[in-house]
């Protein structure tokens, strides 16, 4: 399941029985910068539902929305200011760029994500 920007789940989704969310990161980060409910509602389950999976797309901090036509790897920026709980195993990407610009994204998001949650592993070893 995966929330929007309305705060609202579908009436005929049985809440109870969602074993987990695909959390899109970009609307997360946008229900963080607008107060939404969705950011409590994901708070509040973090210990309780299994974040396996998320998909991705760039996020724009005026708008506090997110862009699926990514013009910079700066769109990504705010990836490393979300808590790390929400990320799951599996991420998909969520752009209407290009193939080979997909493969320069995922390249460089893996390079940092690999810093951010594993930084404080290569300082103690």
């Amino acid at each position: 399941m995966e929330m929007n920007y309305d705060s609202q789940i579908a009436k005929d989704i049985k809440v109870r029985r969602i074993g987990g969310f695909c959390v899109d990161l970009s609307h997360f980060k946008s229900a963080i910068a607008r107060g939404a409910e969705e950011t409590y509602y994901i708070f509040v389950r973090r210990n309780k539902i299994n974040f396996s999976v998320n998909h991705l797309n760039g996020y724009d901090p005026i708008k506090r929305r997110d862009k699926h036509t990514i013009t910079s790897l700066k769109d990504f920026s705010y990836l490393t200011t979300l808590p790390k709980y929400v990320f799951g195993k599996i991420i998909a990407l969520e752009v209407n760029n290009s193939i080979k610009e997909q493969i320069r994204f995922k390249e460089y998001l893996t390079e940092i994500l690999d810093d951010y949650f594993f930084q404080e592993k290569r300082k103690q070893g």
